[in-house]
């Protein structure tokens, strides 16, 4: 399968809430991977969104890889499906590592707020 069998997008794919820096500069994705992405990036989107309908065979295996669980086998499903693993499933940190800590604290609901309350 080749990518150009893929539409290309109508303009430039970028997604600046989880790749602010753009998706070249983010450290996920090689110099090739990133410019699929920028090329493809939107036409996948719609793709996998229901947004575009498969014009072709290529863009319908595209759609039935996400719908139906399929394994991914071209580069460009391989891109998507690391694309997804980036933006999805984040971890959650939080400032406190132990909860037997906490519990020594009294509660005094005005100090906890005025701690955690963004600057």
């Amino acid at each position: 399968m080749n990518s150009n069998e893929i539409r290309e997008g109508e303009k430039p794919f970028a997604d600046p809430k989880n790749f602010p820096r753009g998706l070249g500069r983010s450290g996920d994705f090689s110099i090739l991977e990133a410019d699929l992405l920028r090329r493809y990036g939107a036409t996948l989107k719609g793709l996998q969104e229901g947004a575009l309908q498969p014009q072709n065979e290529v863009e319908q295996r595209f759609v039935d890889v996400f719908q139906q669980a399929l394994n991914a086998e071209s580069r460009l499903e391989k891109i998507w499906v690391k694309y997804l693993k980036c933006t999805t499933n984040k971890t959650f940190y939080t400032m406190f590592t132990s909860t037997t800590r906490h519990n020594n604290i009294e509660d005094d609901d005005d100090t906890y707020t005025a701690e955690l309350e963004p600057n």
